[in-house]
Parts: C-alpha cells; sequence; structure tokens
C-alpha cells in the first residue's frame, strides 16, 4: 500500500508543474512542514475525516494557514482518487469546517497600477 509521502511526492510533481511560483512555494511549504510530519508513514486509504479535524484544530491559532494546509491535502487525496489509492468519495477533507478568515486589504504593487 502506498504511504501519505507516496502520495504527496507525486501530488506535488503532477499537480504543481501548472501553478504560478508563489502557489508551488506555499504547497511545498505546507506539504514538507505540516503534511508529511503529521502523516508521512501512514497508509493513504488509512487516513480519516477525524485525523484531518485534528490537524486543522491543532491549527486554529493560524486560521488562514489551517484552512490553506486543508486545501492542499483535499486536492492531494482528491488525486489520491483519480490515482486510485483510495475509494472515490472518501476524501477525508471534505468534511473539515474551514475556520472563519478575516478579510484582507489587497496591495498593488507600482506595476499591477494601469495608468
Amino acid at each position: 500500500m502506498l504511504t501519505v509521502v507516496d502520495l504527496l511526492d507525486r501530488s506535488v510533481e503532477d499537480h504543481l508543474a501548472y501553478k504560478v511560483t508563489q502557489t508551488q512555494r506555499q504547497y511545498r511549504m505546507i506539504v514538507n512542514t505540516v503534511l508529511r510530519p503529521a502523516f508521512g508513514k501512514r497508509k493513504v486509504s488509512e487516513i480519516l475525516p477525524v485525523d484531518m479535524e485534528r490537524l486543522h484544530l491543532s491549527l486554529r491559532e493560524k486560521p488562514t494557514w489551517a484552512n490553506r494546509v486543508v486545501a492542499v491535502a483535499l486536492k492531494a487525496f482528491s488525486l489520491a482518487e483519480c490515482w486510485r489509492m483510495r475509494k472515490p468519495n472518501s476524501n477525508p477533507c471534505k468534511v473539515v469546517e474551514r475556520h472563519r478568515e478575516e478579510e484582507r486589504m489587497r496591495v498593488f504593487w507600482a506595476s499591477e497600477l494601469v495608468d
């Protein structure tokens, strides 16, 4: 059986190629600092919704970060379903209720402004 590390390696390799650099950087950071340490050697098929909820709640001090972690895991486990590493409709992240996020103000770079 495949481990979560196997899934994360393949999802980074296959999924990130078409993403912008900043997204790739954030995705890799989440994979390497949160998801690998949390689930690394466990089998892809044995990760349950309660595991994802515990992880999400453990990061509640940083709600936006916690939500991004769940989003990255959601994509990885969706790919696991496509790649037949998990049964269809078994994504453990789908039931995780996201934290409320504070609205952020977007600051534009000078190069983004049009005359």
